[in-house]
């Protein structure tokens, strides 16, 4: 699929910034480029001549999405007066605030000036994207809860103007007390937007409301299961396993050269299409590092996957000082694997308590990456992982796991260099038959009665809207006749 991205050749204005009390010498401010440098210094694309604005105050930057795609952000540069987006505070060089079209910026202050021509408030407008004041309920249907966690919530939501489900996430800044619901929505959907893989979720649009306290992702639906369900019901061959390998490295191998790093890889979060071609999909990149940044205090995963440096070292007394990493993930990668070839988990635990006595013994053995005097725990006979559990299968598959699963990351095999390894060098994908697993086998996507009664309504009542109407009030468009819902099926 060919996304709408352009370059800044092809788009003369892409957006402004008008100004709220108009004087001469605060005329339109147009934006042309991709990144917009705002300040009072010279070979600033806007300068603002006022002390309340710093030397370099400000970066607004576009993504070129000429789509609903389209995302504008703007970062302050740790000034001392502050850059405001609908009264809101953009804190500093680390934080970023979403810019829609009506939305006002301040630059300095909120407040209208004592003199005119240093108000430097002004309304921001863009050629593409959303309105802010624009509602999800405009375009989708709302169905049942499906999922979720932590994090948000995901329903089923049929988009009124073509029919098709979708997966929505909805996340709410106030969901869970001192949760980062928000800030891990933010990060799924920057990197998400510069993503699109056959084996990575696919994020269809998204929302912002309430000056952000409200995300709603609307996601590729994926009809599957977990591979931790999968892995629970089935036990895989090492033929089926390797081909899963092969689709879950080069997912991993492409964000990675994205500049993404996913940060919480696990069997719950990669999941397996059914049907003829069961095709592997990795979900959840709310904990993502995008390209070096990161929009939240740092949180660290505390599941049995998460590489051992990346524990909280709560063993050792540090802090811990380490971000995401793609390293991280590459140790994911290889627990997954290895879960896929011997249907269990890598690790031995004692029966009282299963994780605490892992996590403590991998933090104490490996507190950071520098600490290399502690590799020597981390060897094929160490008694933390079951390494004679892969003594079934071939040697190449072996070895590829324990090149995966090295304590120390800068020996760690990463993704790119396991699409080259013997195990899978060469492997074409999508010729291997998953017809003997029967949860695999493709089944109607169902919804209950009600459900099914409520979007029917919905959708009749929803004829007389633009999104759907064809033409003349009141006729219902064949496309809403095509997506009739029946029999508990979508048909």
């Amino acid at each position: 699929m060919n996304t709408p991205v352009a370059s800044s050749s092809s788009v003369d204005i892409w957006g402004y910034l008008e100004p709220i009390i108009a004087h001469p010498s605060r005329p339109r401010v147009p934006l042309t480029d991709h990144k917009i440098y705002i300040g009072r210094g010279v070979g600033n694309h806007a300068e603002f001549i006022s002390s309340g604005i710093s030397k370099n105050h400000a970066t607004i930057e576009w993504n070129g999405r000429t789509d609903r795609m389209c995302v504008v952000t703007i970062t302050d540069h740790d000034t001392l007066n502050g850059t405001f987006v609908d009264g809101a505070l953009v804190k500093g060089i680390n934080d970023f605030h979403q810019l829609f079209d009506g939305s006002t910026v301040c630059f300095g202050k909120t407040e209208p000036a004592d003199r005119e021509e240093h108000d430097f408030r002004y309304t921001f407008h863009c050629r593409f994207g959303r309105s802010k004041k624009e509602s999800i309920f405009l375009h989708y249907i709302v169905g049942e809860r499906i999922g979720g966690g932590l994090h948000g919530h995901v329903h089923r939501a049929l988009e009124k103007k073509s029919g098709k489900v979708f997966a929505l996430k909805m996340s709410w800044k106030h969901d869970a007390p001192d949760s980062n619901s928000i800030a891990c929505a933010g990060q799924e959907t920057m990197a998400l937007m510069i993503m699109e893989h056959e084996n990575i979720v696919r994020l269809h649009e998204v929302f912002f409301h309430i000056n952000g306290e409200m995300i709603d992702m609307v996601l590729e639906y994926i009809d599957g299961i977990s591979l931790q369900e999968l892995l629970s019901k089935t036990r895989l061959s090492e033929v089926h396993a390797k081909e899963l390998s092969f689709q879950l490295c080069r997912a991993v191998a492409f964000f990675h050269q994205k500049g993404v790093s996913h940060g919480d890889l696990k069997l719950d979060n990669v999941l397996l299409t059914r049907g003829d071609r069961p095709t592997l999909k990795i979900i959840d990149f709310g904990l993502a590092n995008v390209k070096d940044t990161y929009n939240m205090r740092p949180v660290v995963t505390d599941h049995i996957f998460t590489a051992p440096e990346a524990h909280p070292q709560a063993a050792s007394g540090c802090t811990m000082k380490n971000r995401m990493c793609r390293k991280w993930d590459d140790w994911g990668v290889g627990c997954i694997v290895f879960s896929m070839c011997v249907q269990n988990f890598p690790f031995k635990f004692n029966a009282d308590d299963r994780s605490v006595s892992l996590l403590s013994r991998l933090a104490s053995q490996h507190p950071f990456p520098n600490h290399r005097e502690n590799d020597s725990a981390f060897i094929p006979d160490v008694d933390v992982i079951s390494w004679d559990a892969l003594s079934g299968n071939t040697g190449e598959a072996q070895h590829f796991v324990f090149n995966l699963l090295v304590a120390h990351p800068d020996d760690r095999m990463d993704a790119e260099a396991a699409l080259r390894h013997p195990w899978l060098y060469g492997y074409e994908p999508y010729r291997v038959s998953f017809d003997s697993i029967e949860v695999l086998r493709s089944i109607p996507v169902k919804m209950s009665r009600r459900e099914l009664d409520r979007m029917n309504m919905q959708m009749e009542a929803a004829a007389d809207d633009s999104p759907l109407t064809v033409s003349g009030k009141g006729k219902q468009p064949a496309q809403a006749r095509e997506i009739r819902l029946r029999s508990g099926r979508v048909v």
